[in-house]
């Protein structure tokens, strides 16, 4: 059978997160299976070398003292999948919320403060279809943290559907944030 004929005027049917979220919880999609929903469509992900889960780990682990020291009520979290309706439910390495810490579904993007990608294998969907749903669902800053090159691009100022700023800075020394106040942490020796 020939499949690029039998599929030459058909459309993709597209999800919406509530779809999505339904085939989880009817076992069709597994929970913690290593996929995404992407503008409508479930995509898997690359999977995570050690390296990569140390760093995730240890960028929440200082965002979350760095948040206690400045008395803030945000709470730093590894890999939830954030809900940005109608057509995407992305796992981001590390979000920054004020959501509630335990509840049914999956983190809305309305309790978001910051998210972060990192990037070793990944930086090019990072830096562009990732940013861009990130900034079309109005997250207020975005990081992607370039492993090969050693530095963080932090985005910020979402306004019609791009970041309006962004900054690289070396990973190194402090990394402080655009949009929460007095937040920082050191990025030094976290490679």
């Amino acid at each position: 059978m020939d499949l690029a004929l039998a599929f030459e005027d058909s459309q993709p049917f597209k999800l919406t997160v509530d779809q999505y979220h339904d085939l989880m919880e009817q076992g069709v999609v597994e929970e913690g299976s290593n996929v995404e929903l992407l503008e409508g469509m479930i995509v898997s992900m690359n999977s995570q070398a050690v390296s990569h889960t140390f760093l995730s780990f240890e960028l929440a682990v200082r965002l979350r003292e760095a948040l206690k020291e400045i008395g803030s009520p945000l709470v730093a979290v590894t890999t939830p999948t954030v809900s940005m309706p109608p057509n995407n439910a992305l796992d981001p390495d590390v979000a920054v919320t004020d959501a509630p810490e335990m509840g049914p579904g999956f983190l809305p993007v309305s309790g978001v403060r910051l998210l972060i990608e990192v990037s070793r294998t990944t930086l090019r969907k990072d830096m562009k279809v990732k940013r861009d749903i990130y900034a079309q669902a109005g997250v207020p800053e975005y990081w992607v943290v370039d492993v090969n090159k050693a530095e963080v691009h932090r985005f910020a100022e979402p306004a019609e559907g791009v970041y309006r700023q962004e900054q690289p800075i070396p990973l190194a020394g402090p990394l402080a944030s655009l949009t929460i106040p007095d937040l920082a942490i050191d990025g030094s020796a976290i490679l």
